[in-house]
Protein backbone atom coordinates (compact mmCIF):
# COMPACT_ATOMS: atom_id res chain seq x y z
CA UNK A 1 0.00 0.00 0.00
CA UNK A 2 2.58 2.69 0.71
CA UNK A 3 4.09 2.32 -2.69
CA UNK A 4 1.17 3.76 -4.34
CA UNK A 5 1.45 6.99 -3.23
CA UNK A 6 5.02 7.42 -4.90
CA UNK A 7 4.19 9.85 -7.99
CA UNK A 8 5.95 7.19 -10.14
CA UNK A 9 3.62 4.44 -9.30
CA UNK A 10 0.53 7.13 -9.76
CA UNK A 11 2.32 7.86 -13.14
CA UNK A 12 2.26 3.68 -13.65
CA UNK A 13 -1.28 3.72 -12.50
CA UNK A 14 -1.86 6.72 -15.14
CA UNK A 15 -0.23 4.73 -18.10
CA UNK A 16 -1.77 1.37 -17.30
CA UNK A 17 -4.61 0.00 -19.41
CA UNK A 18 -7.29 -1.03 -16.95
CA UNK A 19 -9.73 -2.13 -19.79
CA UNK A 20 -7.11 -3.21 -22.51
CA UNK A 21 -7.97 -0.33 -24.86
CA UNK A 22 -7.22 2.91 -23.32
CA UNK A 23 -4.27 4.18 -20.87
CA UNK A 24 -5.93 5.45 -17.31
CA UNK A 25 -4.16 9.01 -18.78
CA UNK A 26 -5.91 8.63 -22.07
CA UNK A 27 -9.56 8.07 -20.58
CA UNK A 28 -9.46 10.76 -17.63
CA UNK A 29 -8.07 13.11 -20.93
CA UNK A 30 -11.27 12.08 -22.58
CA UNK A 31 -13.16 12.66 -19.90
CA UNK A 32 -12.04 16.23 -19.03
CA UNK A 33 -12.22 17.28 -23.11
CA UNK A 34 -15.47 18.90 -22.52
CA UNK A 35 -14.99 20.71 -19.66
CA UNK A 36 -11.04 22.01 -19.82
CA UNK A 37 -9.97 23.57 -22.98
CA UNK A 38 -6.19 22.56 -22.00
CA UNK A 39 -6.99 19.01 -21.33
CA UNK A 40 -4.46 17.49 -23.31
CA UNK A 41 -1.93 19.04 -21.39
CA UNK A 42 -3.64 19.40 -18.11
CA UNK A 43 -2.47 18.24 -14.59
CA UNK A 44 -3.30 15.36 -13.15
CA UNK A 45 -3.45 14.07 -9.33
CA UNK A 46 -4.84 11.16 -7.57
CA UNK A 47 -8.41 11.35 -5.23
CA UNK A 48 -7.22 9.17 -2.42
CA UNK A 49 -10.04 8.21 -0.34
CA UNK A 50 -10.66 6.27 3.21
CA UNK A 51 -13.34 5.74 4.96
CA UNK A 52 -12.83 3.46 8.01
CA UNK A 53 -16.52 1.91 8.49
CA UNK A 54 -16.06 0.59 4.94
CA UNK A 55 -12.45 0.46 3.93
CA UNK A 56 -9.37 -1.51 5.46
CA UNK A 57 -7.02 1.11 3.85
CA UNK A 58 -7.51 4.23 1.67
CA UNK A 59 -7.26 3.73 -1.74
CA UNK A 60 -6.97 5.68 -5.01
CA UNK A 61 -10.52 6.33 -5.71
CA UNK A 62 -10.06 8.99 -8.60
CA UNK A 63 -7.97 11.12 -10.74
CA UNK A 64 -8.58 15.20 -10.75
CA UNK A 65 -7.39 16.84 -13.76
CA UNK A 66 -7.03 20.40 -13.15
CA UNK A 67 -6.73 23.26 -15.89
CA UNK A 68 -8.67 25.86 -17.75
CA UNK A 69 -12.15 25.77 -17.63
CA UNK A 70 -14.01 25.73 -21.14
CA UNK A 71 -16.97 28.71 -19.28
CA UNK A 72 -16.93 30.77 -16.94
CA UNK A 73 -18.83 29.14 -14.37
CA UNK A 74 -17.62 26.02 -14.93
CA UNK A 75 -14.77 24.21 -12.46
CA UNK A 76 -11.23 24.27 -13.31
CA UNK A 77 -11.12 20.10 -12.05
CA UNK A 78 -12.59 17.21 -13.57
CA UNK A 79 -13.05 14.35 -11.56
CA UNK A 80 -12.52 11.37 -12.69
CA UNK A 81 -14.13 7.80 -10.76
CA UNK A 82 -12.58 5.08 -10.90
CA UNK A 83 -15.25 2.90 -9.11
CA UNK A 84 -14.66 -0.60 -10.42
CA UNK A 85 -12.44 -1.60 -7.86
CA UNK A 86 -13.74 -0.18 -4.74
CA UNK A 87 -15.53 -2.50 -1.85
CA UNK A 88 -18.86 -3.28 -1.90
CA UNK A 89 -19.38 -1.82 1.15
CA UNK A 90 -18.36 1.80 0.10
CA UNK A 91 -20.56 1.70 -2.91
CA UNK A 92 -23.47 0.88 -0.70
CA UNK A 93 -22.92 4.06 1.50
CA UNK A 94 -22.22 6.25 -1.73
CA UNK A 95 -25.67 4.95 -3.08
CA UNK A 96 -27.49 5.57 0.24
CA UNK A 97 -25.91 9.38 0.49
CA UNK A 98 -27.12 10.01 -3.01
CA UNK A 99 -30.28 8.54 -2.56
CA UNK A 100 -30.55 10.40 0.84
CA UNK A 101 -29.29 13.44 0.63
CA UNK A 102 -30.30 14.79 -2.92
CA UNK A 103 -27.93 16.89 -2.76
CA UNK A 104 -26.86 17.05 -6.86
CA UNK A 105 -23.52 15.40 -6.03
CA UNK A 106 -24.07 12.26 -8.60
CA UNK A 107 -19.48 10.93 -8.72
CA UNK A 108 -18.13 9.01 -6.21
CA UNK A 109 -15.15 11.29 -5.85
CA UNK A 110 -17.43 14.53 -5.23
CA UNK A 111 -19.25 12.57 -2.30
CA UNK A 112 -16.36 11.16 -0.90
CA UNK A 113 -14.71 15.06 -1.27
CA UNK A 114 -17.80 16.43 0.31
CA UNK A 115 -18.04 14.25 3.04
CA UNK A 116 -14.18 14.38 4.02
CA UNK A 117 -13.79 11.26 2.65
CA UNK A 118 -11.39 11.98 0.22
CA UNK A 119 -8.18 13.67 -0.17
CA UNK A 120 -6.06 15.30 -3.10
CA UNK A 121 -2.14 14.96 -2.41
CA UNK A 122 -0.51 18.21 -3.99
CA UNK A 123 2.25 20.10 -3.94
CA UNK A 124 4.49 16.96 -2.46
CA UNK A 125 1.89 16.01 0.43
CA UNK A 126 2.59 12.76 1.39
CA UNK A 127 0.21 9.66 2.95
CA UNK A 128 2.36 7.88 4.65
CA UNK A 129 0.50 8.78 8.16
CA UNK A 130 -2.99 8.52 6.84
CA UNK A 131 -5.02 7.55 10.22
CA UNK A 132 -3.74 11.05 11.42
CA UNK A 133 -4.32 12.76 8.17
CA UNK A 134 -7.62 11.23 7.48
CA UNK A 135 -8.75 12.04 11.16
CA UNK A 136 -7.57 15.38 10.85
CA UNK A 137 -9.51 15.83 6.85
CA UNK A 138 -12.67 14.14 8.83
CA UNK A 139 -12.74 16.65 11.43
CA UNK A 140 -12.07 19.69 9.00
CA UNK A 141 -8.87 21.11 10.25
CA UNK A 142 -6.91 19.85 7.26
CA UNK A 143 -7.93 20.47 3.42
CA UNK A 144 -8.80 17.70 0.93
CA UNK A 145 -6.96 20.57 -1.76
CA UNK A 146 -10.60 20.01 -3.54
CA UNK A 147 -11.56 23.92 -3.04
CA UNK A 148 -7.94 25.02 -3.56
CA UNK A 149 -7.87 23.23 -6.86
CA UNK A 150 -10.82 24.95 -8.40
CA UNK A 151 -9.44 28.68 -7.78
CA UNK A 152 -6.02 27.85 -9.05
CA UNK A 153 -7.65 29.41 -12.74
CA UNK A 154 -10.39 31.74 -11.12
CA UNK A 155 -10.91 34.76 -13.53
CA UNK A 156 -10.57 37.82 -11.45
CA UNK A 157 -14.13 39.70 -11.24
CA UNK A 158 -13.99 42.35 -12.97
CA UNK A 159 -15.47 45.68 -11.08
CA UNK A 160 -18.28 47.92 -12.35
CA UNK A 161 -16.60 52.01 -13.16
CA UNK A 162 -20.60 52.74 -12.85
CA UNK A 163 -20.65 54.11 -16.57
CA UNK A 164 -23.64 51.54 -17.73
CA UNK A 165 -24.56 51.22 -21.42
CA UNK A 166 -27.14 53.49 -21.95
CA UNK A 167 -28.42 52.18 -25.50
CA UNK A 168 -27.96 49.00 -26.81
CA UNK A 169 -25.05 47.75 -28.60
CA UNK A 170 -24.34 44.94 -31.18
CA UNK A 171 -20.87 44.23 -31.17
CA UNK A 172 -19.93 42.23 -34.57
CA UNK A 173 -16.69 40.43 -36.06
CA UNK A 174 -15.25 38.20 -38.61
CA UNK A 175 -14.07 35.25 -36.79
CA UNK A 176 -12.15 32.64 -38.83
CA UNK A 177 -11.85 28.86 -37.81
CA UNK A 178 -7.98 28.82 -37.18
CA UNK A 179 -6.37 25.28 -37.76
CA UNK A 180 -5.26 24.98 -34.01
CA UNK A 181 -9.25 26.09 -32.91
CA UNK A 182 -10.21 22.98 -35.02
CA UNK A 183 -7.29 20.54 -33.20
CA UNK A 184 -8.43 21.50 -30.42
CA UNK A 185 -12.35 19.89 -30.94
CA UNK A 186 -10.39 16.29 -32.06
Amino acid sequence: MEELWTSENFDNLLTSKPDGSLTLEESVRQFARTMLRDWKTCDMYPIVGYHEDHMTQPEIIGVAAVGIPRRVGISSVALYAMEDHLPDKLIDWIDEVMCEAGDGLDCVCEIMLAYHRAVIPIKGETLWDYENLFNEVVKGTRSTNYLKLKQWNKIPSVQSTGNLLQTSTVVTSEFEYSKSFKEEWR
